[in-house]
């Protein structure tokens, strides 16, 4: 499996706290058999700013360290680049990821954040020529209160990314209801687990395999 959305990279953001911390995080998603990581730290929530020098510091310690383990899991770049209406300004200056360097940028919102001022800004992106791939939109509360807004989104060409915990009832039930909602209607393009460490949002997938396989192809459980 491929897991899009990950707070792996050591000491960056409110993710692994260490490398000790990130690589039980890369066992746990070995395990669950996941092959394939974006590590996307937060990269602009206001107030704060990743540099892409310590993205690259951070990424290097966790692949020298997995290579020590022999542990085959591949890192691959990204950020979860918050939305503000100036991120097109910053990936011009080059100071923002896409994910592994194409096309597709993995975009957050403030939860309460407009419906209006989502579009907008996804459009631009559009325009721009990137692919937005929105994080958690069972998240936000302007999808909570009308599901079909993201439909208008994935139109213009943008991906919808669910959370695992959101599926499973770890971050609240609206975010629950929001999201079977929106997987029920095939909006989805991917779930992702969202990790953030090694004991509560971790990144082993098998738990939201297991819930989705139940409901959607019950006769494939055992």
């Amino acid at each position: 499996m491929v897991d899009l959305h990950c707070h792996l990279l050591p000491g960056v953001d409110d993710g692994a706290r260490s490398l000790s911390e990130s690589l039980q995080m890369a066992a746990l998603a070995l395990q669950g058999g996941t092959t394939v990581i974006a590590a996307t730290p937060h990269a602009n929530l206001p107030g704060s700013t990743l540099s892409l020098a310590a993205y690259e510091q951070a990424l290097e310690k966790l692949r020298r360290a997995l290579r020590d383990y022999q542990m085959p899991l591949t890192v691959l770049r990204g950020m979860e680049v918050f939305s503000t209406g100036e991120e097109l300004s910053r990936f011009a200056a080059q100071e923002l990821y896409t994910l592994n360097f194409g096309h597709y940028v993995l975009v957050e919102f403030a939860f309460d954040e407009q419906e209006s001022s989502m579009t907008k800004r996804l459009l631009a992106l559009r325009r721009a020529g990137l692919f937005p791939v929105v994080a958690h939109p069972e998240r936000y509360e302007a999808v909570q209160e009308t599901p079909d807004v993201v439909y208008r989104w994935m139109q213009a060409g943008c991906f919808l990314q669910g959370n695992q915990g959101s599926l499973l009832g770890e971050l609240g039930s609206m975010a629950f209801e929001t999201a079977w909602t929106l997987l029920r209607r095939g909006r989805y393009t991917c779930i992702a687990s969202d990790a953030h460490d090694p004991v509560h949002r971790i990144p082993d997938l098998r738990p939201v395999r297991e819930a989705l396989l139940s409901v959607l192809m019950p006769s494939q459980v055992h």
